[in-house]
């Protein structure tokens, strides 16, 4: 991998602290800021990282009384705000186990929108169940009914009715784009969260001391994409073909849907999902149109605010101190390799009902 660094200096700012005893200033030149950007030069997608720090303000300017020296001493735009002392606040944005695979089943062109099969066999069932609860003379266990009979059963009736019209159209037009242009990409956002602090601090610049009130934002998105590649010629094909062939893939009725829907159609296969991803990743591998992944990726971009203001000089000066504002801005992204993993969830209620209703049933 050819790593590229490079370095970028914002304007400076020039302050000086002229002493009573002295005929000279003191002359101090602060940076504003300044911007890192680390790349990869071998692969588009490939590591990022930006790191930008910018300020403005956090200067200090007016007569000060030197009681030590008996003597007034002169400042001049001297900084008291130091930028490199600013991180981000914690966040808390969860990201599932591997999401190398979530990014991939998300955002594969081929991923059905409804298993079609699976679903035909479970309505058929209800009625099944249901006559057996009678003849065992035990109602149907009622969290259960509604989780695995009804809401499922609805869920499945929006998408057929409601969403596959809709998907037809966005789906033929996002084929038609991959296999004109050669690539394709989709996003997925995981989330954005915003948190902040509020405070007053005791800033001091060599012999002037002041408390100030400090307000810190964060605010953070992450999101991954999929950069996705033909893999062969589909050959001369009307656009009557081609949305034949996406209303079969999105119904969950293509051959290389085949593995996902014989997996989906085994008992139990959703409490297995819970500990593995293999539902998951056997979506995520279904080729109907010829695309492939060519990057998987995780980007995050971080902004931290700070605004100061609000002075109270502790020291004995007339000085006027400028507000401080600074900007953190972190931008990262990550290349990410799907594979097949095990984990223990954090089982969250409704995954607990189930499984209460399952032993008490």
């Amino acid at each position: 991998m050819a790593v590229r660094t490079r370095v970028m200096q914002y304007p400076l700012t020039n302050g000086s602290y002229t002493p009573s005893y002295e005929p000279w200033p003191h002359n101090e030149i602060y940076y504003n800021g300044r911007k890192i950007t680390v790349d990869d030069l071998d692969h588009p997608d490939g590591y990022f990282d930006v790191d930008d720090l910018h300020m403005s303000g956090g200067t200090v300017s007016g007569p000060y009384w030197s009681s030590a020296a008996g003597q007034t001493d002169g400042w001049r735009m001297y900084r008291y705000g130091s930028l490199f002392d600013l991180t981000h606040l914690p966040t808390e944005i969860n990201l599932p186990p591997d999401v190398g695979v979530d990014i991939l089943e998300k955002t594969n062109p081929s991923k059905p929108l409804l298993q079609l099969p699976v679903f035909a066999k479970e309505l058929s069932e209800i009625p099944k169940n249901f006559l057996e609860s009678l003849h065992k003379r035990r109602p149907p266990n009622g969290n259960l009914w509604y989780r695995f009979d009804f809401e499922a059963t609805r869920q499945d009736l929006i998408k057929l009715f409601c969403v596959f019209p809709t998907a037809v159209g966005t789906t033929f037009n996002r084929i038609k784009r991959l296999r004109e242009r050669g690539w394709d990409i989709k996003k997925i956002k995981y989330g954005k969260q915003k948190t902040s602090s509020r405070n007053r601090q005791v800033l001091n610049t060599f012999l002037i001391w002041c408390e100030a009130l400090e307000q810190i934002e964060t605010e953070q998105e992450i999101w991954g994409y999929c950069r996705w590649k033909t893999t062969f010629d589909p050959g001369i094909q009307t656009d009557s073909q081609l949305i034949a062939d996406v209303k079969r893939s999105l119904l969950g009725l293509s051959f290389s849907n085949a593995p996902s829907a014989f997996y989906q159609a085994l008992p139990w296969t959703w409490l297995f999902d819970w500990f593995t991803n293999v539902g998951s990743l056997l979506n995520a591998t279904n080729n109907q149109f010829g695309a492939e992944p060519a990057a998987v990726c995780i980007c995050t971009r971080t902004n931290t605010v700070l605004n100061t203001y609000d002075f109270k000089c502790l020291s004995t000066a007339d000085v006027k101190f400028e507000p401080f504002v600074a900007s953190y801005i972190t931008k990262k992204r990550r290349r990410v390799f799907p594979h097949l993993a095990a984990q223990l969830p954090i089982l969250s209620p409704d995954q607990l009902s189930i499984l209460t209703s399952l032993i008490f049933h």
